[in-house]
């Protein structure tokens, strides 16, 4: 009996000395080998429940043991993976590659779709309206666009949901501004409607008057064409294409300015207007619009911008004169 606890001392004492030490590699082969010891054949006695508890005791130690090794190895194994999938992240958002099924959901849709929006965006909305309500004379139903406001409020949300970017093209930055003076414009007259001429609104200074929120600011009429369009972009022809709602004003086209049009449309534009009956021309005299008085400095010399565009060629020692401005509503 004396040599049988000997023995089993001896195993217990060698067992729990295996637990201490930390395996320098796989733990499950040694553990396995531990376990066969402990299940070798013993010799029964008075003591043998005992020594029974004592093996099943050991077994569960190194079994939980097992465990946590197992579980720090695992988490070992998945660390470089996900380190691998955040490099892969950034690498990508960096590139501004774009692939659904590659990233899963992971870079926000919503810069593809932005950059799609910038290259799409048009001024269509706009052209449809002037289309279906301004004839090609340039007369304006403005009692019909009254009944479609709601369209042309689209169009006003649609502006300010795409604001002029800084990297577009001098035309088409020029044909969005014309755009947008055009449109609040038509709003300013709607908003009043019926009214007999624009200068019966705002105390006749509706030019002047702040109310046009567009991006985050707040713009006047007299703002967006003599602190934006003329002096950014020095283009003399744009008198010819905004409107100012009156009979003397040149006429609104029926179409919304885009840039590719631009320049074809500012030819037309000028070239109607200056050989219109806004303005009398003939070799000797000439009688114009007060708009070429207004803004002089836009022309530079009056005779020699003229005669790019009138039917009549003038004489360098013309005389002129301004012809009275019809305020009257353009319907």
């Amino acid at each position: 009996m004396n040599s049988l606890n000997t023995f089993f001392t001896f195993l217990l004492l060698s067992l729990l000395t295996s637990c201490s030490q930390s395996p320098k590699s796989n733990p499950i082969p040694d553990t396995q080998k531990e376990i066969k010891v402990a299940e070798q054949p013993i010799e029964t006695s008075s003591n043998n429940t005992e020594v029974v508890n004592i093996e099943e005791s050991t077994i569960k130690a190194l079994d939980s043991k097992n465990k946590v090794n197992n579980s720090k190895e695992n988490k070992v194994v998945e660390s470089p993976k996900k380190a691998q999938k955040k490099e892969v992240k950034q690498i990508l958002k960096k590139k501004e590659i774009i692939n659904s099924e590659e990233n899963n959901n992971d870079i926000p849709k919503k810069i593809e779709e932005k950059a799609i929006k910038e290259t799409v965006f048009t001024h269509q909305q706009f052209d449809a309206f002037l289309k279906a309500y301004v004839s090609s004379t340039g007369i304006v139903n403005y009692k019909g666009m009254k009944s479609s406001e709601s369209k042309l409020d689209d169009y006003i949300t649609t502006l300010n949901s795409n604001p002029l970017q800084k990297h577009w093209s001098r035309n088409k930055k020029l044909a969005y501004w014309i755009n947008v003076y055009n449109a609040f414009t038509i709003k300013l007259i709607l908003d009043n409607y019926p009214v007999k001429s624009i200068t019966n609104i705002a105390n006749g200074k509706p030019w002047d008057n702040k109310w046009i929120k567009l991006n985050g600011n707040t713009y006047s009429l007299n703002q967006i064409e003599n602190e934006i369009i003329r002096p950014q972009f020095n283009e003399p022809r744009i008198h010819f294409a905004v409107n100012c709602a009156a009979n003397s004003c040149p006429k609104i086209g029926n179409f919304a300015y885009e840039a590719n049009t631009l320049n074809r449309l500012l030819e037309k534009q000028t070239k109607r207007f200056i050989n219109g009956k806004e303005n009398t021309i003939t070799p000797s005299e000439i009688k114009v619009s007060k708009i070429f008085e207004w803004y002089s400095k836009d022309f530079g010399d009056l005779i020699s911008f003229l005669n790019k565009y009138s039917n009549t060629s003038i004489s360098k020692d013309a005389s002129v004169s301004f012809a009275e401005y019809d305020w009257a509503l353009n319907e």
